[in-house]
């Protein structure tokens, strides 16, 4: 069992910050730009800008790097991410705090896909457990045949 401290560094917190950056402004300019009534002449216009736009978790996080600091990694061996497959082309992500003590147990049921059903059970400081749940079907009049 690995123990992990309940101290951060000023490093933590720009890891955690590059991080953030990278997924929402990922998110936010491929919702954007894959978006189904953006007009092909306009969607040229916003390539240039929405690059930029994406680039800022990786300036943030090469700027990191520079300071000694690793990216995906907090200064206690904590991982700043987590993922778990829940099917094919289907998962769950979970970044946690830099501050280990700001992290509390709680789960996530996402939708179910493709007749897939699961439980994510986030456990700090960094542990996903995946619980697949199965429906049982209630038959009326239990079934029996007279």
């Amino acid at each position: 069992m690995t123990i992990y401290r309940t101290t951060y560094t000023a490093g933590d917190v720009l890891v955690w910050a590059a991080c953030i950056v990278a997924e929402v402004t990922g998110w936010a300019t491929e919702a954007i730009m894959s978006h189904p009534d953006l007009p092909a002449d306009l969607a040229d216009e916003l390539e240039l800008p929405a690059d930029a736009i994406t680039m800022l978790g990786h300036q943030l996080s090469q700027v990191a790097e520079e300071y000694g600091h690793t990216p995906n990694v907090y200064s206690d061996g904590r991982p700043v991410v987590s993922h778990v497959e829940l099917g094919p082309g289907y998962g769950y992500t979970h970044q946690w705090h830099f501050d280990p003590t700001r992290d509390e147990p709680h789960t996530i049921e996402p939708a179910p896909h493709k007749g897939t059903h699961v439980v994510v059970h986030v456990v700090p400081p960094s542990k996903l457990i995946v619980e697949k749940v199965v429906a049982l079907a209630v038959v009326p009049g239990g079934g029996d045949a007279a």
